[in-house]
C-alpha cells in the first residue's frame, strides 16, 4: 500500500473534531499537526486525536519537510 497522506487541521474550533474524526478513520490518512493560536486548544485536541505535532503559526509548521 502507498504511504498514507499526511494532514494538518488549521484550527481548533467547534468544527476541528468532525473533521479530525473524518481522518483519523480513514486508513489512507495521517493526522499529522494542528494549528491554533490558542496553545492550550489545540494541545487538548492534539491529545485527543493523537496528533504528534502542535503549532501556534502555520508558517511555523509550513516550514516543516515531515
Amino acid at each position: 500500500m502507498a504511504d498514507k497522506m499526511k494532514f494538518a487541521l488549521v484550527g481548533a474550533g467547534v468544527i476541528a473534531p468532525q473533521h479530525a474524526r473524518a481522518i483519523v478513520a480513514n486508513p489512507r490518512a495521517e493526522l499529522a499537526a494542528i494549528v491554533d493560536r490558542d496553545e492550550p486548544k489545540a494541545r487538548k485536541m492534539a491529545e485527543e486525536f493523537g496528533i504528534p505535532y502542535v503549532y501556534t503559526d502555520i508558517e511555523d509548521m509550513l516550514k516543516q519537510d515531515d
